[in-house]
């Protein structure tokens, strides 16, 4: 087989690294499903700094049975085809809806969480949104009443480190009140907090 000259070896890495779910082809399942959504408009999307975030409404997260002793940890964060996950993120499974609740028969400890899944589209990785936003203020004490101004119920009102934390009745009602958050005088930084995966290099 012929070998790669090594410029033509630095591309073929780098375009690895950069190409989304390329590292795991069950997380392009997922980016897969967002690229559409976005290109058709039928799910909504938030930035962070630069990067757009897709939320992908045809995912559920189902807390995944606990790792054995003898499995690795590296293992356990892969998604797992025997039970129809697409991908995992900590000790939650990423789920496809048509396949969530056959993974919940199977896990006896298995619970819905209020999590949504959404797609980073500048790498492909997915994250795990609760219904909140996280805002960073210029003058602690005010967080009841920001989250009053923003229709949502204070969570936490961080007087050092100057973190509001704040709850909605859903995702679509946290992702409304974002840039009214962000308008404020108050406001330094609001974003939805995400539990994500980074990747590993796998």
């Amino acid at each position: 087989m012929k070998q790669l000259t090594p410029i033509a070896a630095m591309v073929l890495t780098v375009l690895t690294a950069l190409t989304p779910g390329l590292a795991n082809s069950a997380d392009n399942v997922l980016y897969e499903h967002a690229q559409q959504l976005q290109s058709e408009q039928q799910a909504p999307q938030f930035s962070i700094g630069n990067t757009v975030y897709q939320f992908v409404p045809q995912a559920s997260v189902v807390a995944s049975p606990p790792a054995s002793a003898n499995q690795p940890a590296v293992q356990a964060r892969s998604a797992s085809p025997s039970t129809g996950a697409v991908s995992q993120i900590g000790p939650y499974a990423i789920v496809l809806n048509s396949q969530a609740n056959r993974l919940s028969a199977r896990t006896a400890t298995s619970k819905r969480q209020q999590y949504a899944v959404v797609v980073n589209m500048t790498s492909g990785l997915p994250s795990l949104m609760l219904p909140q936003l996280q805002l960073v203020v210029r003058e602690a004490g005010h967080g009841a009443d920001l989250a009053r101004a923003l229709g949502g119920t204070l969570l936490f009102d961080g007087d050092v480190s100057r973190v509001v934390v704040i709850g909605f009745d859903s995702h679509d009602a946290a992702l409304q009140a974002l840039p009214e958050a962000r308008a404020l005088e108050n406001v330094v930084s609001a974003q939805p907090p995400l539990q994500r995966r980074f990747r590993t290099g796998k």
